[in-house]
């Protein structure tokens, strides 16, 4: 992690001697949207024990700010602060463990269709570049603070094997997307990102799809 914290030192230092090279311009908005999120689980398992969690994708929505730096000609570096609603829908198959008799009154049954949501706090620390009028990329890394992890489950007895802990509240991510100027003020933009780390055992990668607006 000590190298993630070097390279965020690195991209920001550079961004702020860009700055002091450049004419300086700034310019703020909004931005909203909905994403395509799921989970990704840290252990392997033996084969015959394999996928005992199975992660899918759930739908969830996004909604922030961001400013857009001038750094030179066709670069901006892009901050943004969003709220996020992500997680995955779950199934955990017990009975791929081989290790419970169905005739026991303590026999865990398959979960299927439960969902594990987070809202967490996104800081995209991007850099765009325009290619034209109309079209732009952009990528860099993304810290995150996880607001809060609902698992609750319905399956009452088989709590104690399916909560997940809430502990490891940062993460960090790469965040790219790309995005089209519909006007001046408004654009419609795609992105996705991925984790670095995992926050208690899990892994996220999430895909977004929204509009923006400058101010």
């Amino acid at each position: 992690m000590s190298r993630l914290y070097i390279f965020f030192l690195v991209f920001t230092s550079a961004i702020v001697v860009g700055q002091e090279t450049e004419s300086k311009k700034m310019s703020f908005g909004i931005k909203a949207g909905t994403n395509l999120s799921k989970y990704q689980w840290e252990f392997e398992m033996p084969d015959d024990q394999s996928n005992l969690y199975k992660f899918k994708n759930t739908i969830g929505v996004y909604v922030g700010g961001f400013a857009e730096i001038t750094v030179s000609e066709y670069l901006e570096f892009r901050p943004e602060v969003l709220f996020s609603l992500q997680g995955s829908s779950i199934d955990i198959r017990f009975s791929r463990l081989n290790i419970f008799d169905e005739g026991d009154t303590l026999f865990l049954q398959d979960i299927q269709g439960e969902s594990l949501r987070e809202t967490s706090l996104l800081v995209p620390l991007t850099l765009k570049w325009n290619a034209s009028e109309l079209f732009y990329l952009k990528a860099g890394p993304q810290i995150s603070y996880r607001l809060d992890l609902d698992s609750n489950f319905l399956n009452e007895p088989n709590d104690s094997f399916t909560r997940f802990p809430n502990n490891d509240k940062f993460g960090v991510q790469i965040n790219v997307g790309a995005g089209y100027n519909l006007t001046e003020m408004l654009a419609i933009e795609a992105g996705y990102f991925f984790g670095l780390n995992y926050q208690d055992n899990l892994k996220i990668s999430v895909f977004q799809l929204g509009i923006a607006y400058r101010l």
